[in-house]
């Protein structure tokens, strides 16, 4: 279906006279992509934790990816490759990590580093907001694995105030203690700060449901449309943020 765009009133305006002071973002799908949809699915599969077996091997589709493995490679604040692995080994009842296993997590860090983008607008657009007053803070579910490393390889890194990773704050959206600690580290109010992301279920809602205005960003308008949630702007691109447009279907 053919998208339009619409005068969304109340979007760029209250960027202009400074009803926000923190902007909020999402990484993944919203400032970065990526080829791997959800790098802790392959890990369950490398350690062979909850697969449906294969003759290829132990497989797990993202869609099956245990929810509590999930959350504990989002909350778990351990950067070096190794004894991750050996600790999620340990967490699940595993057997230690064997030298193959080991060798096919540091490949799919790797491939995952290598394969990891910037959406086109990102570079252009965070200095204009940064320049219109706002502060800028990355929230974002993460696993230690390498959203360091590509702050730092495009630079991106100077124009956040603060990274609010769930790794290393131990809690993951749609949590209200990872909003909490946004707040916290800006010194503002939930209602001072707008939160941008693709994920209606994780950033939407999450902030929504902890007092926090958002705004839904949508990276694929070639695909169908994700999840609508009424009054809040769906937007393209973050240009669209202070010009104050939205798109639809």
């Amino acid at each position: 279906m053919k998208r339009q765009l619409f005068n969304y009133p109340t979007l760029g305006p209250a960027l202009e006279t400074g009803d926000y002071d923190v902007l909020l973002l999402d990484a993944w799908k919203t400032l970065f992509r990526g080829p791997y949809p959800e790098p802790p699915a392959d890990t369950q599969e490398i350690l062979g934790y909850k697969c449906r077996w294969t003759n290829e091997g132990p497989k797990v589709d993202v869609k099956d990816v245990d929810p509590e493995f999930l959350h504990v490679c989002l909350t778990t604040n351990i950067e070096d490759p190794y004894d991750f692995l050996v600790f999620l080994a340990q967490r699940f009842g595993l057997k230690r990590p064997t030298d193959d296993q080991q060798r096919k997590f540091h490949a799919l860090i790797e491939s995952e580093k290598m394969g990891l983008s910037v959406f086109v607008d990102v570079a252009r657009e965070l200095p204009i907001l940064q320049a219109r007053g706002l502060r800028i803070g990355l929230l974002s579910n993460v696993w230690p694995f390498p959203i360091k490393h590509l702050l730092r390889e495009t630079g991106l890194e100077r124009y956040f105030e603060h990274l609010i990773l769930s790794y290393e704050v131990g809690h993951a959206k749609p949590s209200p203690e990872i909003f909490a600690v946004a707040c916290q580290k800006f010194g503002v109010s939930a209602k001072r700060c707008l939160m941008v992301g693709d994920n209606p279920k994780l950033d939407i809602y999450g902030a929504l449901n902890f007092g926090m205005p958002a705004v839904h960003i949508d990276r694929y308008p070639n695909q169908p449309c994700p999840e609508r949630v009424e009054g809040v702007p769906l937007i393209g691109e973050l240009r669209d943020l202070y010009r104050g447009y939205g798109a639809t279907e």
